[in-house]
């Protein structure tokens, strides 16, 4: 079959002149990144922090610490950010506990969760390198390689692996790499493939469910309703397990701990 005069590609298709725009955002993008590098080199350094304060790292190290008894889970953790001043209202001000107990029984400790998150990191560069080769051809698939490149160097920092963001945030680059889109072989592995890793992404910060309802809702425009019924679900599953870590992290939570306004000004 042909459109426009060119055969169409399973997954990912562009009209003639949109590959050009692609060409271009991308290049506007690289833009963007090294004028933010060159701009962040000539601002004055912040200052170190003081020996022996608390930060974010250290508490999902303890974390995981936590996850290996978790009878106590919630309790030793909501205690510890208590005693550090976090904000414990409303309940997402704890973060869901998925992350943390995978981290606790991954065999291998940090070692193995820097290579699979390094692993991961290079996957989605790497898949979305050759997607983008069938438009764009090779030039634009390594342009386009090198600006998701600038987005998962963050799986290569030290403390990546802790950070739920950085796992979220790369799951959903992969789904959308392993999206089939209009192919028709192996459909059902790569849209297993794609949903599964959304759903990951979505248990592990809950910032990332909005993802899933685009997918569903770019399946009904698409008039795919059994996939849209697929993303949905997963949405389902993300939300219920939410709600049982809202109601594990209620008993815990005294009248006078901190709340946050998550919408103010001054950022």
């Amino acid at each position: 079959m042909e459109a426009d005069g060119q055969a169409l590609r399973p997954g990912l298709r562009l009209a003639r002149p949109r590959p050009i725009l692609v060409l271009v955002l991308l290049a506007l993008t690289l833009a963007a990144v090294v004028y933010g590098l060159a701009l962040q080199s000539r601002q004055a350094s912040a200052p170190a922090p003081p020996a022996g304060s608390f930060h974010d790292v250290q508490l999902h190290r303890d974390e995981i610490a936590f996850a290996r008894d978790p009878a106590t889970y919630y309790s030793r953790v909501i205690a510890e950010e208590r005693l550090r001043g976090y904000p414990l209202k409303p309940f997402v001000g704890v973060r869901p506990p998925a992350l943390a107990f995978a981290l606790a029984w991954l065999p291998g400790g940090e070692t193995s969760a820097r290579i699979l998150i390094g692993a991961l990191g290079a996957a989605v560069a790497g898949l979305w390198t050759v997607r983008l080769m069938g438009p764009l051809g090779s030039p634009g698939g390594a342009l386009g390689g090198l600006a998701v490149a600038t987005g998962v160097i963050a799986a290569f920092t030290p403390s990546s692996y802790l950070m739920h963001e950085c796992w979220a945030g790369l799951l959903i680059a992969l789904s959308l790499a392993l999206h089939p889109g209009d192919r028709r072989t192996g459909r059902m592995g790569l849209l297993a493939a794609s949903l599964l890793t959304g759903l990951a992404a979505g248990l592990i910060r809950e910032l990332a469910i909005p993802f899933l309802g685009v997918m569903a809702l770019m399946a009904l425009v698409e008039r795919r309703p059994k996939e849209a019924l697929l993303w949905a679900g997963a949405i389902g599953l993300c939300l219920l397990a939410l709600l049982g870590h809202a109601l594990a992290v209620a008993p815990h939570i005294l009248p006078t701990d901190q709340g946050v306004a998550w919408v103010r000004m001054g950022g």
